[in-house]
C-alpha cells in the first residue's frame, strides 16, 4: 500500500511541474491549473483519511500490544479526522470559483491551524503510552514526522493568508463580490511566484503525511505480528509441555511392565519347583528308607522348600512391588511444576522479544528475526534434556531387571535336574543299603548347598533392588534439576542478549 501512494504521490508531482496557470482561489475568474492543484490536495485527504482504517482485533490478550495499538490508532484517527477536514478545505478553495473570496480562504486557514495546533500537543497521554520501558523510538519517528508536517502547514498557512489580502484586492477591483475578474486584475494583484509557492506546498502535502502513514502502518505491523507471535510461541510451548508429560507418563507405564515382568520371572521360580517337587514326591518314600535319610536329607529337602516357597517368593515379589509403586509415585511428580516453571522462567523471554519488536527501534527486526526461534529453543532443549534424564534411567532400571532375571535363572538352573539328582540314589538299589544310604547322604549335602545359594541369590535380590531404585530416583531427581537449572540461566541469558541487542544490534 505504501509504494502504490508513493508511486500516486510522485505522479502528481510530475503532473505539477508540467502544468502551468494558476488555482481560482475563490476569484471569478478562471485561473488554470486550478484541476491539478485540487486533486492533488484531494489526494492528500484521501491520504489522511486511510490513517482512520487502522483497526484490528489482536488475540494474544497481551495488556502492552492493545494499550500501543489503541495509542497509535487513537492518534491516527484524530490526525485523520482533522487533516482531512483541512485537505478537503484546501482542495476547496483551489477550485472555488464563486467570486466570494473570503469565506473559503478563512475555512481552509481555519482547518490549517486547527491541525497545527493539535500537533503541538503532541499526544501526551498517547506519547506517554508509546515510551514504555523509556524507549522513545517510536515517539522520535512521530515527532518527525510531526515536524515535517508543521513545517508544510506553516508555510501553506503563510501562503494562504498573503494570498487572501491580494485576492480579495483583486475581486474588490472587479467591482465587488461575485463579479468577473480579469486576468489582467488578477495579474495585478496575485503574482505567478506566489501561485506557484502555493502549488508547491499543497504538492508537498501527501509527502509530508506518507512517512507518517509509514511510522503508524510499521508499528502497528509489528504488533501484529508480536501478538502472532506470542499466539505461535504459546501453541508451541503448550505442546512441549504436553509431550513432557507424557514423556514422564511413559516411563511409568514401562517401569511398571518392568516390574510386571520382573515379578513373573521371580514367580516362576515356584512353579519350576512345584513341576520338580511333584516327580520327588513319587520316589521320596523309597529314599525315606535309608538310614541317612533323617540326618542328611530330610532337613537339606525342608529348607529347599523353604527357600523357593510360595512365601519366599511373595517376600521378594511384593518388596518389587511396593519399591516400584514407590518410586513412582515420587518420580510422577518430576514434572508437576513444569507450567509453573515455563510460566515463571519461558514466558519473561517471549516478552522480552515481544518487548523489543513493539518498541520499533532500529534493530528490532532483527533482533526479532534472530532471537523469537531461540525461545522456543528453550523449551526444546528442556524437553530433550528431560527426556535423556528419564531414558538414560529407564536403561538403568533395565539392566537392574536383567540382573534379576540372571539371578532368578541360576536359581532355577540350580535345581532343574532336581528330580534327576534324586533319581540317581534310586539306582544305588536295595534301599537301603550302603550305596543308598552313601547316595542320600550326598544329595542332603547337594541340596543344602543348592538352598544355601539360592537363599543368598535372592537375599542380593532384597538387597539390590531397594539400594539400586534409591540410587535411581536420587540421579533422576538431579537430572531432572539441573535441567531445570539449565533452562533457568539460559531463559536469564537470553533476555539480557535480547535487550542487548535491542542497544547494540549487529555487535
Amino acid at each position: 500500500m505504501r509504494s502504490s501512494c508513493l508511486l500516486v504521490v510522485f505522479a502528481f508531482l510530475c503532473a505539477l511541474q508540467s502544468t502551468s496557470g494558476r488555482p481560482d482561489l475563490g476569484l471569478n475568474g478562471e485561473i488554470k491549473g486550478s484541476v491539478v492543484a485540487k486533486e492533488t490536495a484531494s489526494f492528500a485527504s484521501m491520504l489522511l483519511n486511510l490513517l482512520d482504517d487502522y483497526t484490528f482485533v489482536l488475540g494474544a490478550d497481551y495488556l502492552l500490544l492493545n494499550s500501543v495499538a489503541n495509542a497509535l490508532s487513537q492518534i491516527a484517527a484524530t490526525l485523520a479526522d482533522k487533516g482531512t477536514i483541512m485537505a478537503n478545505s484546501v482542495a476547496l478553495l483551489v477550485e472555488d470559483n464563486s467570486g466570494i473570496v473570503t469565506p473559503p480562504f478563512e475555512d481552509a486557514i481555519a482547518g490549517i491551524e486547527e491541525l497545527l495546533t493539535l500537533l503541538t500537543t503532541r499526544f501526551p497521554s498517547e506519547f506517554l503510552t508509546l515510551q514504555y520501558r523509556e524507549k522513545t523510538y517510536i515517539t522520535d519517528m512521530l515527532n518527525d514526522d510531526f515536524d515535517y508536517l508543521s513545517e508544510t502547514l506553516t508555510t501553506l498557512n503563510g501562503i494562504l493568508g498573503s494570498l487572501q489580502s491580494a485576492a480579495e484586492e483583486a475581486q474588490a477591483s472587479a467591482g465587488g463580490d461575485e463579479l468577473p475578474v480579469s486576468i489582467d486584475l488578477i495579474r495585478k494583484y496575485i503574482s505567478p511566484r506566489s501561485i506557484n509557492s502555493l502549488m508547491n506546498a499543497i504538492a508537498r502535502l501527501p509527502t509530508v503525511v506518507s512517512p507518517f502513514l509509514y511510522s503508524i502502518d510499521s508499528t502497528l505491523a509489528n504488533v501484529d505480528q508480536a501478538d502472532t507471535y506470542i499466539l505461535e510461541v504459546k501453541s508451541d510451548i503448550e505442546s512441549f509441555l504436553l509431550q513432557a508429560h507424557q514423556e514422564v507418563v511413559l516411563f511409568n507405564g514401562q517401569l511398571r511392565q518392568l516390574k510386571t515382568d520382573t515379578v513373573d520371572v521371580i514367580e516362576n521360580v515356584d512353579a519350576l519347583f512345584q513341576e520338580q517337587q511333584t516327580q520327588i514326591v513319587e520316589v521320596l518314600p523309597v529314599l525315606q528308607s535309608a538310614s541317612t535319610f533323617q540326618d542328611d536329607l530330610e532337613d537339606a529337602l525342608l529348607s529347599f522348600e523353604q527357600t523357593v516357597s510360595p512365601g519366599s517368593i511373595a517376600e521378594k515379589t511384593v518388596l518389587i512391588q511396593d519399591r516400584v509403586a514407590s518410586y513412582i509415585s515420587i518420580a510422577k511428580t518430576f514434572d508437576d511444576d513444569l507450567v509453573t516453571l515455563y510460566g515463571d522462567r519461558i514466558c519473561p523471554v517471549v516478552i522480552s522479544v515481544v518487548k523489543v519488536l513493539v518498541a520499533s527501534g532500529p534493530y528490532a527486526p532483527y533482533c526479532f528475526r534472530k532471537y523469537s526461534p531461540k525461545v522456543l529453543d528453550l523449551a526444546a532443549h528442556h524437553y530433550y534434556d528431560l527426556t535423556e534424564c528419564y531414558q538414560l534411567e529407564l536403561n538403568r532400571i533395565y539392566s537392574l531387571h536383567r540382573l534379576i532375571v540372571d539371578l532368578v535363572d541360576l536359581v532355577s538352573f540350580n535345581y532343574g535336574e532336581l528330580f534327576d539328582d534324586f533319581a540317581v540314589c534310586l539306582d544305588a538299589q536295595p534301599c537301603p543299603g550302603v550305596n543308598c544310604n552313601a547316595c542320600v547322604q550326598t544329595l542332603g549335602e547337594v541340596l543344602g548347598s543348592l538352598s544355601r545359594l539360592a537363599d543368598e541369590k535372592f537375599d542380593l535380590i532384597l538387597q539390590v533392588v531397594p539400594t539400586e531404585l534409591d540410587a535411581s530416583l536420587q540421579r533422576l531427581d538431579s537430572c531432572v534439576a539441573f535441567a531445570n537449572y539449565k533452562l533457568v540461566a539460559d531463559a536469564h541469558d537470553l533476555v539480557i542478549d535480547v535487550f542487548q541487542c535491542e542497544e547494540n544490534g549487529y555487535n
